[in-house]
């Protein structure tokens, strides 16, 4: 497991812990039900950011966006993980993707690169392109 390399056997424990509790599945799934009502899946990219009040398919393309449009911020909630929020007024920019997934590692770290710049108001909201058609259970197996 490549966490081992990370955690101490302690924090191992309790990550275990946790997700055999499915202590996130709510927040997943609010996340789940957010891209689906902004229509992310239809764009039709592997990762998709929300900027300046679009959906785009392309980081920079969003950077600019958001900048442009400051006035037409995503919503963010309490649940949203911000990378280093750095600057208040820099503009929120939402990154729907699937941590793991083919490109993942890069896309995150030119949005943090960003982020860590000032230039944006990094949010990560995990996001499954495909589902399996089995439900999601909130704890047990």
């Amino acid at each position: 497991m490549v966490l081992c390399r990370f955690l101490s056997s302690t924090q191992l424990n309790l990550l275990k812990l946790s997700l055999s509790l499915r202590t996130k599945s709510p927040r997943i799934e609010m996340f789940q039900q957010m891209s689906k009502d902004r229509g992310v899946a239809e764009k039709g990219c592997d990762a998709v950011v929300e900027a300046g009040g679009a959906l785009h398919c392309s980081i920079k393309e969003a950077a600019r966006h958001a900048k442009a449009n400051i006035d037409r911020q995503p919503e963010t909630f309490k649940v949203d993980h911000h990378y280093l929020r750095r600057d208040p007024s820099a503009p929120v920019v939402v990154l729907y993707a699937q941590p793991g997934r083919k490109g993942f590692a890069e896309l995150h770290s030119q949005m943090k690169e960003l982020a860590e710049r000032g230039e944006v108001d990094y949010v990560l909201r995990p996001f499954l392109a495909k589902r399996g058609s089995q439900k999601t259970r909130m704890s047990g197996k």
